[in-house]
């Protein structure tokens, strides 16, 4: 299955429930698309962002 845009991505909830959670998400590596994709999914999810330093082996499970 192909998402195309963020309009696309109200049915993915719906597909989650089904199928599971996507584990490949492929993009072009433009930023402005990955920003809106994070922002809605954590707004459907209705859960928080938090990032850590990649470089702080504790925060990584290491």
């Amino acid at each position: 299955m192909r998402i195309h845009g963020i309009r696309d991505g109200k049915s993915l909830p719906d597909t989650t429930a089904l199928f599971g959670a996507p584990s490949p998400i492929r993009n072009d590596r433009d930023l402005r698309l990955m920003i809106q994709v994070f922002q809605s999914f954590t707004e459907m999810m209705a859960s928080r962002p938090r990032a850590t330093l990649s470089y702080r082996p504790q925060a990584n499970g290491q």
